[in-house]
């Protein structure tokens, strides 16, 4: 809901105004008036979290106005007041964070604030986030809101919703070749925000080796990132970018003797069980290996017990 955003950060907005003009007051007026500061704010916070209309219509001037970036209007107490109830009503578990980005003063009375709101509609529920613009008054002592201006929102995307271009992955898999068995097992971290990989690599006549990885979003590169760690003391970081059907990773990393490694993998989709890769530019310790191609199913769920009809003889 559009408006949601605008409410909580408006209120805010005027009490930080009101403290860039109490530092241009008088020493004795300054204490009280930035005493009142935290107070308006926790007062106003707690009224929406309550979803109390009465008092956070009280914190507007009785003309103010909210427009909407349609250019729609809400004004005075009684516009206001249907607008909170609408809010509440379409999002009852509604809850708010502001952001202030500048607070002009425009004079001893009257001050212009810009900045974002994000609005978290429910727990889980992609947020919302806008930027706005304020204008707030003084009057008998009071700042008040008289006019908020809402602009079009940004929609955030979480790291959850981001991972589901490869949630394809999450499930049982398993690769076999003459020399190794490779079984991987997929899953959502408890937060939902990575895709954990546990993997075994059985080889024929050695040693078994385990592991893990973890893969997440990585909001600086905008790209995949993956990290992996296996029973010998290896590990590897590794990059990936999206190439059409495709996911191209680059990897880097050390072995359990310490020296450097890297590889480029690609992996393709093959319908839903299935994926085709590619290993490519493999070197570990300098020394260029061969590159690999293989395809990695889904394991087939195990065999589930059946039970006679034929009832059995006394």
């Amino acid at each position: 809901m559009r408006w949601r955003e605008v409410l909580m950060l408006g209120v805010c907005g005027t009490l930080l105004a009101n403290e860039v003009y109490s530092q241009e007051k008088s020493a004795t007026k300054e204490p009280a008036e930035k005493k009142a500061v935290p107070s308006a704010s926790s007062a106003f916070e707690e009224a929406y979290n309550a979803h109390d209309i009465a008092k956070l219509t009280s914190l507007f001037t009785p003309t103010a106005v909210i427009i909407n970036e349609e250019g729609e209007k809400h004004e005075g107490e009684k516009g206001l007041k249907q607008l909170f109830e609408m809010t509440f009503k379409n999002s009852p578990d509604g809850k708010m964070r502001i952001d202030v980005e500048t607070i002009r003063p425009i004079s001893e009375t009257m001050s212009i604030e810009d900045g974002w709101t994000t609005f978290f509609p429910e727990p889980g529920a992609p947020e919302t986030k806008r930027r706005y613009s304020l204008v707030s008054t003084k009057k008998d002592g009071k700042w008040l809101i008289s006019s908020v201006r809402d602009f079009a929102p940004e929609v955030v995307i979480t790291p959850h919703q981001r991972l589901q271009e490869i949630a394809w992955l999450i499930g049982e898999w398993i690769d076999e070749h003459d020399e190794s068995i490779v079984e991987t097992s997929c899953r959502w971290s408890e937060d939902g925000n990575f895709i954990l990989q546990d993997f075994t690599v059985r080889f024929t006549g050695a040693n078994t080796i385990k592991g893990t990885q973890r893969i997440g979003w990585d909001p600086l590169r905008k790209s995949f990132r993956s990290w992996t760690f296996d029973s010998e003391g290896a590990y590897s970081e590794a990059t990936w970018w999206r190439d059409g059907y495709s996911w191209l990773i680059k990897t880097e990393g050390v072995t359990s003797d310490g020296e450097p490694a890297s590889a480029s993998r690609t992996i393709t989709p093959l319908g839903k069980d299935a994926f085709g890769m590619t290993i490519t530019e493999r070197v570990s310790a300098g020394e260029r290996l061969p590159d690999m191609s293989l395809t990695v199913v889904r394991r087939p769920p195990p065999p589930t017990e059946t039970t006679s009809s034929t009832p059995k003889k006394k």
